[in-house]
């Protein structure tokens, strides 16, 4: 009776560390979750959906990091808003690039800077060029996309009174060109890309720097640590390929 039951305690325990091992292996051998790159098109962040081949700084580098690395991804054709798409992003498992801020800071994790940016403000030349702050204050209307990191700057200085949201930056550079607006918050390489797109060079001030930023890929606060890692690891790398800097390069 003794021996028997030994042996049934021999086999509830043997249970418990198959069990175990069963659980331990498949946290080992777990495959890695797909992750879906979400944006709203922004020039240049992101200027043309196309699949693998979709146009933009932010979405190129992404998408040929992740190609490069071997990580499973997908990229969904969108023509949502840039707010409602920032805002999307925070669901689990997705990917996004966007200008990181101290309002934005506990809405991701961050995974990764991809380029060095300026938060900027401009105005026409037939306008006194804004070299300060104090010229800022004496201004009426400012525009800027609506959900960009700009409110946040405007609020910081006291102006959210003067802040005119714009559905694109494209529509703030032309309600700047009709006088609508006196001046437009936006980042460097946006300026440049929508200046250039309309030839507007010539009616343009010099930019005014309001503060140094970085462009960032983030994820949504569920994503696992292991898998963070595994992105921070793959956009690393990339970044030191020459791939990358053809990229950047495109879109100075």
């Amino acid at each position: 009776m003794a021996l028997l039951k030994k042996i049934k305690i021999l086999i509830f325990y043997g249970y418990i560390l198959i069990f175990t091992l069963l659980i331990s292996h498949n946290k080992l051998f777990a495959k890695n979750v797909d992750f879906e790159i979400i944006a709203g098109i922004n020039p240049p962040l992101f200027i043309k959906f196309d699949g693998i081949k979709s146009q933009g700084i932010g979405v190129e580098i992404l998408i040929a990091a992740l190609l490069k690395n071997n990580i499973k991804f997908k990229i969904s054709e969108t023509d949502l808003p840039w707010t409602r798409a920032v805002n999307l992003a925070t669901q689990k498992n997705s990917l996004t690039f966007l200008l990181r801020s101290i309002g934005r800071e506990k809405s991701f994790k961050w995974i990764s800077s991809l380029y060095d940016e300026n938060s900027i403000i401009v105005n026409l030349k037939k306008n006194p060029q804004i070299t300060s702050f104090t010229q800022i204050n004496s201004l009426k209307k400012i525009g800027a996309l609506a959900g960009s990191s700009a409110d946040i700057i405007l609020k910081r200085l006291e102006l959210n009174d003067k802040y005119y949201p714009c559905k694109s930056d494209m529509q703030c550079l032309e309600l700047l060109s009709q006088e609508k607006i006196d001046a437009w918050i936006s980042t460097t390489k946006k300026l440049i890309y929508n200046v250039k797109k309309k030839n507007y060079n010539n009616i343009m001030n010099k930019y005014f720097i309001l503060e140094k930023c970085q462009i960032w890929v983030a994820t949504s606060l569920q994503t696992q640590e292991e898998d963070l890692q595994e992105l921070k690891i793959a956009l690393d790398k990339y970044k030191q390929t020459s791939q990358y800097k053809v990229i950047l390069r495109k879109y100075d």
